[in-house]
C-alpha cells in the first residue's frame, strides 16, 4: 500500500486555483449586482429631505431637526435625521420611498 507523504497535490489541503478563481468571480458578480440594485433603487426615492425632517420631528414629538442624510440602510434608501427635543437626541431613519419610520433611537443629551 503506497504511503502519502504530503507531496500529492490532491491531498495537500489547498483549494485548486480554478476553484478559487470561480469563487472570486462569483463574489465579484454578486457585489456588482448589489451595487446596481442600490443605484437603480436610488432613482425611486419619492420622499424629500425636507419631508423626512418633518416626519422625524413629528415622530420625536417636536424639536429641532438637523440636516437629513441619505443612507443605504438594510437594503433600502433611508433618510437619517437627528432631532433634538427636551434634552434628548432622537436618531430617526425614514424610508425614502414610503416615508415610514424604520428605526427610532433615543439618547440623553448631556
Amino acid at each position: 500500500m503506497p504511503q502519502d507523504n504530503g507531496a500529492n497535490p490532491v491531498h495537500s489541503g489547498k483549494p485548486p486555483l480554478k476553484k478559487l478563481k470561480v469563487i472570486l468571480i462569483v463574489a465579484a458578480v454578486l457585489a456588482i449586482m448589489v451595487l446596481v440594485y442600490a443605484l437603480v433603487t436610488r432613482f425611486t426615492i419619492s420622499v424629500t429631505g425636507a419631508e423626512a425632517m418633518n416626519i422625524a420631528v413629528e415622530q420625536a414629538g417636536g424639536g429641532t431637526a438637523a440636516t437629513p442624510d441619505l443612507d443605504w440602510e438594510i437594503w433600502r434608501w433611508a433618510w437619517y435625521v437627528e432631532v433634538w427635543h427636551n434634552d434628548f437626541i432622537h436618531e430617526i431613519y425614514v424610508d425614502a420611498r414610503s416615508g415610514a419610520v424604520i428605526r427610532h433611537e433615543i439618547e440623553r443629551w448631556d
